[in-house]
C-alpha cells in the first residue's frame, strides 16, 4: 500500500475517530529541550524534522513535516497572528477586499516584492500557486480547501483518463482565480466563505515561478528550481538525512539573523534524545519516556521549554470497502475509544478530544460537539445496527501506523481498546508500520 491510502475530505466525510487534541508536534509532546540562549547570528541551528517527507510541493503536501519545509521557504498572502491565530496580511499588502455577499475575494500586494533570486513576485505567480492547487494533473490532498472556488471541483474531479486536453483546458478556464493586474488577484467562489482569509495563508496557495515548473519539471522542489518568497533558501536536500536552509537576503522583513539552519532527519525519539544529549542537535520534541529521563535529571529539566502546538491526532477510516463503508461501524469506533485514558497513560501530554476534529483554541471548535463522546454501550448498539457485509469485515481489520517505536505503542493500545469494547472486532497482532508520522488509518484486510 501506499502512505496516502485515503483523504482528508474522506474522513472528515465519515466521521473520522480524533483520537486527541495535543498540545504537541506530531510523534511528541509539548516538552521541548532547547538550549536558552538564543541562536547565534552568525551560528548554525541544527533541529530534528523527523522523517523524509513525501513531498514538498505546496501543492500536493498534508502532513506537518511537509508543511514545515514548505514554510520555511514561501509565504502566503495573509498569514496568522501568533497570538490571536486571526489572518493579517504577509505577501498581501492589506486585509483583502470582499464583496457584500462574501463571495469575492481580491487581494493587493506590496510594493517590492521578491523571490530569493531577486525576481519580482506578482499576482499571477500566487494565481499559478492556487490553480495547480485545482488541477487534477497536481491531484493536492488539501484540494478540498479551495473547493468553493468556482470551477476548482468540477476541473480536479474530471478523470485523466476519459478527458481530452480540450475538455481539461475549458474547465481549466472556468476556475474562478483571476489576475487583475500584476499586483492584484481576484477569487470568486461558490457560496459566502467568510473564512477565506484564513486559507489564504496555507500552504495550497504559496506562489510559484513558471520557471522553476519549467526547469525542474516533476523534481522542481530539487533545491536549484525551489525558489521560494519566504524566510529562508533551500540550499542542500540529501534525502532521508538532512536539509540545509540558509536566511533569504530578500524576504520582506528582512534576513534572519542565522547563518544555517540545519534539519536533520532522525524518526526514533530515543535516538534523536541521546543526539541532543551529546550536543549534536539544538532542540527536540520529546516523547514521555524522554521526559520522564528529563524530569530526572536537573540540567535537562532547566533546558526544557513548554510551547503550545495544537496538533489532532487521529484515526481515519477506509469509505470504500467494508466495514468502514457502514456510517454505524465507523460511529462504533468513534464511540468506542478511550481517549481519556490513551492520552494519561500512552500519550502522557495530551488533551483527549471532547468535541470532534477541531481542537480548542483553533477557530471552528465546538465544545457541543458529543457524537464521539466516549459511550461503549452506545457503540456496542450502533455495531449491531451494521450490515451483515460489514459485521463479516470486522475480523480481518488493517490498521496502519507510523514507523517508530513510538507509534507501535499507539498502535498496540489502539488494536487492544478496539478488541476490548467492539465484541466481533479483530485488529491483527502485528499492524504493519508505514513511514510517515502520526498518522493512523485502518481499513479492511487486502485493501
Amino acid at each position: 500500500m501506499t502512505s496516502r491510502v485515503w483523504s482528508l475530505p474522506a474522513i472528515l466525510v465519515a466521521i473520522a475517530l480524533v483520537v486527541g487534541a495535543c498540545q504537541a508536534a506530531p510523534g511528541g509532546t509539548s516538552a521541548t529541550a532547547a538550549p536558552g540562549d538564543q541562536p547565534d547570528p552568525n551560528g548554525e541551528l541544527i533541529t530534528n524534522t523527523g522523517t523524509e517527507p513525501d513531498t514538498i510541493d505546496p501543492h500536493k503536501a498534508s502532513f506537518v513535516g511537509e508543511i514545515e519545509q514548505i514554510l520555511s521557504v514561501f509565504e502566503g498572502l495573509m498569514t496568522l497572528d501568533p497570538k490571536t491565530l486571526k489572518p493579517i496580511p504577509a505577501q498581501a499588502a492589506k486585509d483583502p477586499e470582499v464583496s457584500a455577499d462574501l463571495k469575492t475575494w481580491t487581494f493587493t500586494l506590496r510594493d517590492n516584492l521578491k523571490w530569493s533570486d531577486g525576481s519580482p513576485v506578482t499576482a499571477a505567480d500566487f494565481a499559478r500557486g492556487f490553480t495547480r492547487t485545482c488541477d487534477p494533473k497536481t491531484a493536492g490532498e488539501y484540494q478540498f480547501v479551495l473547493a468553493t472556488i468556482v470551477g476548482c471541483d468540477e476541473w480536479f474531479t474530471m478523470d485523466l483518463k476519459k478527458a481530452t486536453s480540450a475538455e481539461l483546458d475549458a474547465a481549466k478556464a472556468k476556475v474562478g482565480i483571476k489576475v487583475i493586474d500584476p499586483k492584484t488577484i481576484q477569487f470568486t467562489h461558490t457560496e459566502p466563505v467568510p473564512y477565506f482569509a484564513s486559507i489564504a495563508y496555507m500552504w495550497v496557495g504559496m506562489p510559484v515561478k513558471q520557471e522553476s515548473l519549467d526547469k525542474g519539471g516533476d523534481k522542481w522542489t530539487e533545491p536549484a528550481t525551489y525558489i521560494g518568497n519566504g524566510p529562508f533558501i533551500l540550499k542542500e536536500w540529501q534525502h532521508n538525512t538532512k536539509f540545509v536552509y540558509e536566511p533569504n537576503p530578500n524576504y520582506r522583513l528582512g534576513k534572519a539573523k542565522l547563518a544555517k539552519w540545519t534539519r536533520v532527519m532522525i524518526a526514533e525519539p530515543a535516538v534523536a534524545f541521546a543526539a541532543y544529549k551529546a550536543g549534536e542537535v539544538d532542540s527536540i520534541t520529546l516523547t514521555a519516556p524522554d521526559l520522564r529521563a528529563v524530569d530526572a535529571d536537573a540540567t535537562l529539566k532547566a533546558q526544557l521549554q513548554d510551547l503550545p502546538y495544537a496538533s489532532s491526532f487521529y484515526l481515519g477510516f477506509n469509505v470504500t470497502k467494508p466495514p468502514f463503508n457502514d456510517v454505524n461501524v465507523r460511529q462504533a469506533f468513534s464511540k468506542a475509544f478511550d481517549r481519556e485514558d490513551y492520552c494519561k497513560n500512552v500519550v502522557v501530554i495530551c488533551q483527549p478530544a471532547k468535541a470532534g476534529f477541531i481542537p480548542p483554541g483553533i477557530p471552528g471548535y465546538d465544545e457541543t460537539d458529543t457524537t464521539q463522546k466516549f459511550d461503549v454501550a452506545a457503540a456496542k448498539a450502533l455495531l449491531d445496527k451494521a450490515s451483515p457485509e460489514a459485521k463479516a469485515a470486522l475480523t480481518s481489520i488493517k490498521l496502519t501506523y507510523s514507523s517508530t517505536s513510538v507509534g507501535k505503542t499507539r498502535a498496540e493500545y489502539q488494536q487492544s481498546n478496539y478488541e476490548k469494547n467492539l465484541p466481533g472486532v479483530k485488529v491483527p497482532d502485528n499492524p504493519p508500520p508505514v513511514a510517515w508520522q502520526d498518522v493512523y488509518k485502518m481499513q479492511p484486510t487486502g485493501a
